[in-house]
């Protein structure tokens, strides 16, 4: 008896059956970071599968760069740098047919509102508030005013024309610092001991000292992209994108 040999197209369809692959998306998590930090780089951990087994990578992408995850099993970690203000952070797992899962993060550089010795400032969308003392031109309104004599002293937050969309303050006794978007550092208020970081050109007097302040708001000139700024009582550091750090202002104790 001749043994039974299948068709050729009846072969050809149990093939088919049996190499018919379903390729599913691999699944993606993130574990919530915290929304504004004081870091210049951030580690974020979550889990990524791939129901085949196929996983293929997780990435992080960020500022135009993209950072590679370390995966462990289905757990992946991976350290990302920042920039002053919001950074969106988007992570896509791949396997190894090319379908992707997404997930999105956004962490905030640097502090949104200030309160030195006697005013305060806010940045909302952008846009600078500010509002307190300004016996030193502080507040940023072009002038200084008092309390007592300035019917537009600002008591209450006052919108403040800066040069430039900025995205992170800090502020100390008399002097206001910001960081704008793209890093450039602006500065104003008092002057009296170079915390402004402006040189000692073009300084205006305010009350007992002469050439002791800046009425206006001016960019800090020679400096790289800044990612974080602190205002010390009468000087300045700043931490640059570049993981640099400058100095300018008060020494007498070094």
């Amino acid at each position: 008896m001749r043994p039974f040999l299948p068709t050729f197209a009846a072969l050809t369809l149990a093939l088919s059956a049996c190499g018919t692959v379903v390729n599913t998306p691999p699944t993606l998590s993130l574990t919530a970071p915290a929304a504004t930090v004081q870091r210049t780089q951030v580690t974020l951990t979550g889990q990524a599968s791939d129901s085949d087994g196929s996983l293929q990578s997780v990435t992080a992408q960020v500022n135009g760069k993209s950072h590679a995850a370390t995966l462990n099993g289905t757990a992946y970690t991976v350290t990302v740098p920042l920039k002053a203000g919001t950074n969106t952070i988007t992570l896509t797992a791949t396997d190894n047919q090319g379908e992707t899962a997404a997930a999105q993060a956004e962490i905030a550089l640097g502090r949104s509102v200030a309160a030195a010795g006697s005013h305060s400032g806010a940045l909302k969308g952008g846009a600078l508030y500010t509002w307190g003392r300004n016996n030193f031109g502080q507040t940023g309104l072009g002038k200084t005013t008092t309390l007592a004599a300035s019917a537009d002293h600002p008591v209450s937050p006052t919108a403040i024309t800066a040069p430039a969309p900025f995205v992170a303050l800090a502020f100390n006794q008399n002097q206001s610092l910001a960081i704008a978007e793209g890093g450039a550092l602006y500065s104003w208020g008092d002057d009296t001991n170079g915390q402004l970081g402006r040189g000692t050109q073009g300084r205006a007097n305010c009350g007992a000292g002469t050439n002791n302040c800046r009425l206006d708001i001016g960019k800090v000139a020679g400096l790289p992209a800044a990612a974080q700024v602190s205002a010390g009582y009468s000087h300045t550091l700043v931490l640059a994108e570049d993981g640099g750090v400058w100095a300018f202002g008060l020494n007498s104790s070094g």
